[in-house]
C-alpha cells in the first residue's frame, strides 16, 4: 500500500485540497457494493496511476484511459511522497518525508491538518520504502541505502517525535546506481523489492526478504521513461508500468515479463517533467509508489480491426484481448455495430474510449432487458474522442464519478447518438455536465437523462450542437446552473419533457447561446433561485405549443429573461409560482408575447404574477388570470411596454398592468 501523496503542513501557502475525504469514501462505497467481483478480504478493482507536478505539489489522478480521476495539493517542494495505511483502518492516507529535517510525517485521514505520526527517518541519502512488509495489513517505512546497497526492512512505524526501530530484515541487492521499488509481485499479501537499472532497462525483484539473485528479471522500456509497479487487473499481483516524458503517455504491463504494453494512454494535461505515481485509492491491497526515472521499453499493444460486426456475451471487464466489450471497441471496424447481451457491463479498468478514427454504434442484445453500462464510481463511463462517433442503442450508461472533470457519464467531442438509451445516474462534483459533456454534435431521440449532478448542466452541458427530440431530462441537479441542461452551443429541442430538475439558477435550462423548444416541449417542476423553469441569456425562441409550467423559484418561477425571449404558436407560460417577484416571466431583457401565446394562472408573493417587466416587453397574445401579492397581477411594468391590438390582459390579480401607462393601470 504504498503509493505517493504529497500533504499540506502548517505554515505551507499552497490551494488546500479539491477533494474531500468524504467524496473518495463514497465513491469508494459505490464501488464496493456494485463490483461482484472476488470475495471479502481482497480487492476487486485494479489500482490507479497518477502524475505529480513536483513545481507545486498538484497530484492528477487517472482512469485506466487517461481520463482524470480527480486533483489536488499536497506537500512542500522536495518531499518524497508516501501513501499507506499507517493504522491498519483498511483506508490508504498520505504521508511524506522530508530530507531538509530528516523526518517522515504521516497522516491517517485524506483530510488536511497535521501529522498525525511524525519520526526521525534513517540517514541522509537514504530513500524510503513504504509497503506492507509483514502481510499485517498495515504499511510501514523501511529503508533502501544506495551507499551500500542495502535494503533494511522495518516492520513497526517509529514512535511519535522518535525514529525508527531496528531493521528486522537486511541484505544486499542489487548494484550500484539501481533504483528501488516495491510491490507483492507473487500475491501472497507480503510486499517486497525490486530495481530498475536505467542504463539497459533491467527490471528485477525478490519475492523474499532475503539476500540472493533475482526470483525474476526482464528489460521493459525505452531511455527516460520512469518505472512504478501496482495492480492492474485487480489480482493482487504487482507488475511494472512506465511513464514515457517524450510523448506523455502510461504504459501498462499485466504479466512481469519481457512484452509490449497491454494498455496504454496519454493522461490528460500531462507535462514531461511529472513524476508518475499509483496506488489502491480504495485501499485493501498493499501495494507500491515510489516515483523513479528509470529507462525501459515497452510498445503499446496494437488491435488490428477484425469485423464489422460482433456480438459481446462476456459482460466482463478484465484485460485487453479477450472477448469483452472494451476489446471490441478496440478491434471492431470503422462503422462497426457491436451487440452486447442485455445485463450489465461494470468498467473495473476505467473509461471506454471511442478514438478519433473510429464509428461505432453499441446496441443492445435485447430491447425489452436492455444493457446497462456501469461505470462503478471509478470515473467517465465513455469518452468520444474529436472525430470520434458513437451511436447508443438501447443502451443505459450509469454509474460515472469524476470530482473536477467534466461528462461523468458521457463526453463528447466528435458525434454521439442516443436512440432509445438512457444516461442516468452519474456525477461530477466540480466539473459540468454530469450526465453529458457535449463540445461536438449530439442527437438524442426517445432517450432519457435522469439522475444526474454536476457544478453545472447536471443532465447535460453541451457547448456544441445538440438536437433532442421525444426525450425525457428528469431530476438532474447542478449546484450552480442548467439543473437538467446547461446549453452554451446550438440547441434545438422538439417533443421533450425537461421535469424535476433543479438548480441554483435554470432549473430546467440555462441557455446562454440561440436555442429553439418547438412541438409541444415541456418544462415542468423545476425549481432554482432565480429561473425555476429557464434562465435566458441569449436567444430563446419558444414555438409551436412549448409549455413552461408548474416551476418554482424565489424569482421568475417560470423563465428569468435577460437576453431575448420570443413565445409563440400557441406557447404557455403557466402555472409557475414565486415566492418573491415574478411568478411568470422576470424581464430584464426583450421578451415578446406573440400569436396566440399565453400567460396565465402564474402567482408571485410580491410584484409581477404573471410578468415583471424591467426591460422590454411586446405584448400581443394572452396574460390573463395570474395573480400578485403585491402589484402587477398579469404585469408589473418598470421598463417599455408595447401593448398591441391583438393583444388580452384580463383577469388578473390584483390589476392587470401595473404601471402600464401614465397614472399606472
Amino acid at each position: 500500500m504504498t503509493h505517493g501523496s504529497w500533504k499540506a503542513f502548517p505554515g505551507q501557502r499552497w490551494h488546500r485540497w479539491l477533494v474531500i475525504g468524504a467524496v473518495v469514501a463514497a465513491a469508494a462505497a459505490s464501488l464496493i457494493t456494485a463490483s461482484s467481483g472476488p470475495a471479502a478480504g481482497s480487492d476487486p478493482t485494479p489500482h490507479v496511476v497518477g502524475l505529480v507536478d513536483p513545481d507545486q505539489g498538484l497530484w492528477h489522478l487517472y482512469d485506466a484511459n487517461g481520463s482524470e480521476i480527480t486533483r489536488f495539493y499536497y506537500g512542500n517542494p522536495g518531499d518524497v511522497p508516501l501513501l499507506g495505511d499507517w493504522n491498519g483502518d483498511g483506508v490508504e492516507s498520505p504521508g511524506a518525508y522530508r530530507s531538509s529535517d530528516g523526518f517522515v510525517y504521516l497522516r491517517n485521514t485524506n483530510t488536511d491538518g497535521p501529522a498525525d505520526l511524525e519520526f526521525f527517518f534513517g540517514n541522509p541519502g537514504d530513500v524510503p520504502l513504504a509497503g506492507d512488509f509483514d502481510g499485517d495489513g498495515i504499511d510501514t517505512v523501511s529503508i533502501y541505502r544506495p551507499s551500500n546497497q542495502t535494503f533494511y526492512i522495518i516492520n513497526d512505524l517509529g514512535a511519535d517525535g522518535g525514529q525508527l526501530g531496528v531493521a528486522e530484515f537486511s541484505y544486499v541487492f542489487g548494484d550500484p546506481g539501481d533504483k528501488p521499488f516495491v510491490g507483492d509481485f507473487d500475491g501472497d499479501g507480503v510486499e517486497t523489492v525490486g530495481l530498475h537499472r536505467e542504463s539497459t532497462g533491467l527490471v528485477y525483484f525478490r519475492n523474499s526478504h532475503s539476500q540472493g539473485p533475482a526470483d525474476v528479471q526482464f528489460v521493459f522500456g525505452d531511455p527516460g521513461d520512469a518505472l512504478v509497479a501496482g495492480d492492474w487487473t485487480g489480482d493482487e499481483v504487482s507488475t511494472p508500468a512506465l511513464y514515457r516524458p517524450s510523448n506523455t503517455t502510461m504504459y501498462l504491463r499485466f504479466t512481469n515479463a519481457a512484452g509490449v504494453a497491454n494498455r496504454s494512454f496519454v493522461p490528460a494535461g500531462a507535462e514531461p517533467d511529472w513524476l508518475p505515481v499509483e496506488g489502491d485509492i480504495f485501499g485493501d491491497i498493499a501495494d507500491v509508489v515510489l516515483p523513479t526515472t528509470t529507462t525501459l521499453a515497452p510498445t503499446t499493444t496494437t488491435l488490428e480491426p477484425t469485423a464489422c460486426s460482433i456480438t459481446v456475451t462476456d459482460l466482463g471487464d478484465s484485460i485487453a484481448g479477450t472477448a469483452e466489450l472494451r476489446d471490441a471497441i478496440a478491434s471492431v471496424c470503422d462503422g462497426g455495430t457491436i451487440t452486447i447481451a442485455a445485463g450489465t457491463v461494470e468498467l473495473l479498468l476505467g473509461q471506454l474510449t471511442i478514438p478519433a478514427d473510429k464509428e461505432v454504434t453499441l446496441q443492445t442484445a435485447d430491447r425489452a432487458a436492455g444493457t446497462t453500462i456501469d461505470g462503478n464510481g471509478l470515473g467517465r463511463v465513455i469518452e468520444i474522442a474529436s472525430a470520434g462517433s458513437l451511436t447508443l442503442r438501447g443502451i443505459t450508461v450509469t454509474g460515472g464519478a469524476l470530482v473536477g472533470g467534466d461528462g461523468a457519464g458521457i463526453r463528447n467531442d466528435g458525434t454521439l447518438v442516443l436512440e432509445g438509451s438512457a444516461v442516468r445516474g452519474n456525477r461530477t462534483a466540480t466539473g459540468i455536465g454530469g450526465g453529458i459533456a457535449n463540445l461536438g454534435t449530439l442527437s438524442m431521440s426517445a432517450s432519457t437523462v435522469d439522475g444526474n449532478n454536476a457544478l453545472s448542466g447536471g443532465g447535460i452541458m453541451s457547448t456544441g450542437s445538440a438536437t433532442v427530440t421525444d426525450s425525457a431530462i428528469a431530476d438532474n441537479r447542478a449546484t450552480a446552473g442548467g439543473g437538467g441542461i446547461a446549453n452554451a452551443g446550438d440547441l434545438a429541442m422538439s417533443d421533450t419533457a425537461i421535469s424535476g430538475n433543479a438548480a441554483a439558477v435554470g432549473g430546467g435550462l440555462w441557455n446562454t447561446s440561440p436555442a429553439e423548444l418547438v412541438g409541444t416541449t415541456t418544462i415542468t417542476g423545476n425549481s432554482a433561485v432565480q429561473g425555476g423553469g429557464i434562465l435566458n441569456e441569449s436567444t430563446l425562441d419558444l414555438r409551436n405549443q412549448t409549455t413552461v409550467s408548474g416551476n418554482t423559484a424565489d424569482r421568475g418561477a417560470g423563465v428569468r429573461n435577460t437576453g431575448t425571449l420570443r413565445i409563440h404558436n400557441g406557447s404557455a407560460i403557466s402555472d409557475n409560482v414565486s415566492s418573491g417577484d415574478a411568478g411568470g416571466i422576470d424581464n430584464t431583457g426583450e421578451t415578446q408575447l406573440l400569436n396566440n401565446s399565453f400567460v396565465s394562472g402564474n402567482e408571485a408573493s410580491d410584484d409581477g404574477g404573471g410578468v415583471l417587466n424591467a426591460g422590454t416587453l411586446i405584448v400581443a397574445s394572452n396574460i390573463t388570470a395570474n395573480v400578485a401579492g403585491g402589484d402587477g397581477g398579469g404585469v408589473f411594468n418598470d421598463g417599455s411596454i408595447e401593448i398591441r391590438s391583438s393583444a388580452s390582459i384580463t383577469d388578473n390579480v390584483p390589476d392587470d398592468c401595473f404601471a402600464c401607462s401614465p397614472g399606472g393601470d
